[in-house]
């Protein structure tokens, strides 16, 4: 059972056993240089700053859903984006972690869940980003994406 919630934040019902969702990294690069997608959540309006605030596209996985269409599921649903993201496997197995590269054009489109998106480089992510697993999984991916 997942000790955290039972219930999307709109009351759907979330698997009960693990993976129980996704995190989705996504980057472009910019001379070399990542620029990851982050969203602020709305629903403590949008001068919250607080934990949770901003974050990757992520979220649930319903029960009886595979965890690659829980992933695509929340990217499209969150950003309008349809990437072939890979999946990280990490230590961490409540929740999965898949990163995608798009182009430096890509047209985002939030749902009513978000109220703004920005792209920021590492050090800004890590910054506005929380809490600390949400701060780990940008890592992760920052240092995979720069070895390359």
């Amino acid at each position: 059972m997942n000790p955290r919630f039972s219930k999307t934040w709109d009351g759907l019902p979330v698997s009960k056993v693990p993976p129980f969702g996704a995190a989705i990294i996504i980057y472009k690069l910019e001379k070399n240089i990542p620029y990851f997608l982050i969203l602020h959540r709305k629903h403590k309006g949008i001068d919250y700053e607080g934990r949770w605030a901003w974050g990757p596209p992520a979220g649930a996985r319903f029960p009886g859903e595979e965890i690659e269409v829980c992933m695509k599921r929340e990217l499209f649903e969150e950003t309008g984006l349809q990437v072939d993201c890979k999946e990280l496997i990490i230590a961490e197995k409540s929740w999965s972690l898949y990163y995608g590269e798009v182009d430096n054009d890509v047209t985002i489109s939030l749902s009513e869940e978000h109220d703004r998106f920005l792209w920021v480089d590492f050090d800004e992510a890590i910054s506005r980003c929380s809490p600390e697993i949400v701060k780990d999984q940008i890592r992760y991916i920052y240092k995979l994406i720069s070895v390359r």
